[in-house]
């Protein structure tokens, strides 16, 4: 039987062997998006916290601080396996596009709320999207190398 060197493994590649890619406006252009989604995103869940006693001392609310705070990293982490599956039967692009929309339809109703239920239902929805956008981008990262 004879031995395998390490230089003989595919994984042992050189610079010299690994072919360069050439990316395009489109590969950019995708990934500047992808990383201005995730950066939204995340943003939304310290936005919350760092505002909540303005937000609770305007709309009342105090007992109900709990879930202000809460709702939006539940339903976030809960939906997560949903859209892993949905991706895999309908793609990537079309679940990331409608998990924007609920992401921006959630901003808005929590965004205008007068009410501390209408702000947790706003926070809730804009939840299930950023549950979507999370999971969507780290999937379809990969794909982004057929640009």
């Amino acid at each position: 039987m004879a031995e395998i060197t390490p230089a003989e493994l595919p994984d042992n590649r050189t610079a010299a062997t690994t072919p360069q890619v050439q990316r395009g406006v489109r590969f950019w252009g995708v990934f500047a998006s992808l990383c201005v989604l995730a950066f939204i995103s995340a943003l939304d869940v310290s936005i919350i916290a760092t505002s909540l006693p303005k937000i609770t001392a305007d709309i009342g609310g105090g007992s109900q601080f709990v879930w202000i705070a809460n709702c939006f990293v539940i339903s976030s982490t809960v939906l997560q396996p949903l859209f892993g599956q949905i991706a895999d039967i309908f793609g990537r692009r079309y679940p990331l596009a409608l998990s924007i929309i609920v992401f921006a339809l959630g901003s808005g109703i929590g965004g205008g709320s007068h009410n501390v239920g209408m702000l947790i239902a706003g926070c809730t929805i804009q939840g299930v999207g950023a549950g979507g956008i999370y999971v969507l981008i780290d999937i379809g990262f990969p794909k982004l190398e057929a640009l």
